[in-house]
């Protein structure tokens, strides 16, 4: 009963979307799922072949999303894409993971030290908003195919990685500083992101470095 929450609004929406966009004559529709549609449970690193198995709330709400998608592209002449996106990163992220990358660009600006949980293992794959918009670009062009991609950096970054970038873009000559006393998520996701270069010509453009620097100058945030 916990999930009913956290499902029933989003497929709600994303099937009254479907319907106006049916209703409008759109023939190609573009769904933001989410690398939340693994988990520990699938094999590293996560492919478009796998039986996804999420793990949580939003992991499901993205995997139904992605059956409504594929409902709605049977219709006469429509094609649903559903992208695979995974962790967002753009100026003011301020949900989940993303309030660490928010502290740690906060503390590199002040020139403070940068607070590690542990030894800073683990590694998310992470995705510059810049290239997640290039990538709904891409699979809406007029000859892309329907389906399912994943779109990410292909690679996992572990914390430390991340605050160190950080530093480098913010040039914070601090450091990072690590608190073993507090327990650290030493779990790694990440993505093959193959069949979008293959399929839809897209691969990712900007390194977390890059990213960062665009960050810092202002760049785009995530709506």
């Amino acid at each position: 009963d916990g999930l009913l929450p956290s499902l029933d609004p989003t497929l709600a929406l994303t099937g009254r979307v479907l319907v106006a966009a049916a209703t409008a004559g759109v023939r190609t529709a573009c769904l933001a799922s989410s690398i939340s549609v693994y988990s520990g449970a699938n094999r590293l690193p996560f492919d478009e072949a796998q039986q996804p198995a999420p793990r949580s709330g939003y992991g499901l709400s993205k995997l139904a999303g992605e059956h409504l998608g594929r409902m709605w592209g049977t219709g006469d002449g429509r094609r649903a894409v559903a992208l695979r996106l995974a962790g967002l990163i753009g100026v003011g992220d301020e949900t989940g993971a993303d309030r660490m990358l928010a502290a740690f660009m906060d503390r590199a600006r002040r020139g403070e030290p940068l607070l590690v949980w542990g030894e800073g293992g683990g590694g998310r794959d992470l995705l510059y908003v810049r290239d997640a918009a290039r990538a709904v670009a891409a699979s809406l062009a007029p000859e892309a195919p329907g389906g399912v991609f994943n779109i990410g950096s292909g690679r996992p970054h572990s914390f430390r990685e991340v605050a160190e970038t950080v530093n480098q873009a913010f040039a914070n000559s601090a450091g990072v500083r690590f608190d073993p006393t507090r327990p650290e998520d030493r779990t790694v996701s990440y993505m093959d992101c193959r069949r979008a270069a293959a399929e839809l010509g897209w691969s990712p453009r900007w390194d977390l470095r890059g990213a960062l620097e665009d960050m810092r100058d202002g760049g785009p945030g995530r709506a």
